[in-house]
């Protein structure tokens, strides 16, 4: 009988849309290098000054 990991398995990782109070830089890095699908508000409106209403709405 097979041990379970420690660790969860999902079927794919999910696309993550990161806003810029968490940093522009270090965290999607870090987070692409851990092999995740990462988006920024910069990635997505080519700015980084988009008020929150809005990108949320546009997030889904």
């Amino acid at each position: 009988m097979s041990r379970p990991s420690s660790e969860p398995t999902f079927p794919s990782r999910p696309e993550l849309l990161i806003d810029q109070s968490l940093g522009r830089i270090a965290v999607p890095a870090f987070f692409r290098g851990e092999g995740f699908v990462v988006t920024t508000i910069v990635d997505m409106f080519g700015r980084a000054d988009v008020p929150d209403a809005q990108w949320i709405r546009e997030a889904g």
